[in-house]
């Protein structure tokens, strides 16, 4: 696998994250309080909707395709600005587009996949997609055993069609999106006009339900590794 160019765009994207960072220290907003911040960045959501998406839409994809942290956080924000139903569609809609640059990526620039320097877990992954073209990359999307980037690769290297990886990307991270977007929506809502707390949180069924939920698939992902370490002993 080439990893140079992809740890250069990565390099390239965070020292832009730190500029900006540093640009908001300098310009004082550093020393507000997060739930200012917050409050400004959702009044200039409701009065720029379509700036303010367009960006944040962006920003989520050059994260996704980049395969940087911060995946789970960008979708949680999409519920805080956006609620649960258009943040729901911004997290699928978002992810399709890493997912689609990726694919396009990967085949542009030839990157090959030495099997045998992989982990068992990722050979066996493998394995399974081009045994189950049909079903395995919509379980690999659904349940978090790789990460996203990493996923797509193999997905692509595997021999899935673009069109059947843009579907399980919808479909199997639906129900993911959706739990972390009902979370974001209602940490919004807990946030004003009272302060946010963690016990407010953890009274919420807003919160405790979808949380539940994402604790599940971690669950299955993690049983998931461990019988592929099982198998390889």
């Amino acid at each position: 696998m080439r990893e140079k160019p992809h740890i250069f765009f990565k390099t390239l994207f965070l020292l832009s994250l730190t500029c900006f960072a540093l640009g908001l220290a300098l310009s004082g907003i550093a020393s507000d309080t997060i739930a200012s911040k917050a409050a400004n960045w959702t009044e200039f959501a409701r009065l720029n909707p379509m700036i303010f998406g367009a960006i944040f839409t962006f920003s989520f994809a050059c994260l996704v395709t980049l395969g940087l942290p911060g995946g789970a956080i960008m979708s949680v924000l999409s519920g805080y600005f956006y609620g649960p139903a258009i943040g729901f569609g911004i997290c699928l809609f978002s992810t399709m587009i890493g997912a689609l640059l990726i694919d396009l990526l990967a085949k542009q620039a030839n990157i090959k996949i030495e099997t045998r320097f992989l982990s068992q877990q990722r050979q066996t992954a493998i394995a399974f997609i081009q045994r189950r073209k049909s079903i395995a990359p919509l379980l690999i999307r659904m349940v978090p055993v790789l990460p996203f980037y990493i996923a797509s690769l193999l997905l692509t290297y595997s021999g899935v069609g673009l069109r059947t990886n843009l579907v399980a990307t919808a479909v199997g991270g639906a129900p993911s999106a959706l739990a972390f977007t009902i979370i974001g929506d209602e940490i919004n809502n807990l946030s004003f006009p009272q302060t946010l707390s963690i016990l407010s949180l953890f009274n919420s069924p807003m919160f405790v339900t979808p949380s539940i939920l994402l604790i599940a698939l971690a669950l299955a992902a993690a049983f998931i590794k461990h019988l592929a370490q099982k198998n390889k002993g």
